[in-house]
């Protein structure tokens, strides 16, 4: 049977379900259960630049620093909302998502949003690339964007 879009699941649906498992896994610690929602090579942008995440070390790394960041920040929720949600074919969908930080009852900081690109792989959806519009925390960016090779190379 051929799929229509008539009978997809809505793209709604999918995005929030989405930010939903990768939320519990973030604030879990559980990098098990975030892994499998990401595709591989994973694209990143922030204020900073562009990165490409090519293995599952590299996603881990950038799990690890972003839940280092939130600790720091003493992030006890985080709230993530699916704001747009659409369907650009029927195996892609583009998504934009407000994310709010919270320690306690009191919010952190200041929202801000994520527009990532969303892909259908043999009926499972995941994460292809995600781009961040955080323009007051170079601590968020840089765990996102991560050590780059100049950087790293003088490190002790």
């Amino acid at each position: 049977m051929q799929t229509t879009f008539a009978n997809l699941q809505s793209a709604r649906e999918v995005a929030e379900s989405l930010l939903e498992q990768t939320g519990c896994a973030i604030e879990s610690g559980d990098f098990d259960s975030f892994r499998p929602h990401f595709v591989l090579p994973q694209r990143v942008s922030t204020h900073l630049g562009t990165v490409t995440i090519n293995s599952t070390a590299e996603l881990f790394a950038t799990f690890e620093r972003v839940r280092w960041h939130y600790r720091g920040l003493g992030i006890t929720n985080l709230d993530r909302r699916v704001l747009v949600a659409m369907y650009l074919d029927e195996s892609s969908i583009f998504v934009v998502h407000c994310a709010r930080m919270f320690r306690g009852a009191t919010e952190i900081r200041r929202p801000y949003k994520a527009l990532s690109t969303l892909v259908n792989s043999d009926g499972i959806w995941r994460i292809k690339k995600c781009d961040y519009a955080i323009k007051d925390s170079l601590g968020h960016n840089r765990a996102l964007y991560g050590p780059q090779a100049v950087e790293t190379r003088y490190a002790s």
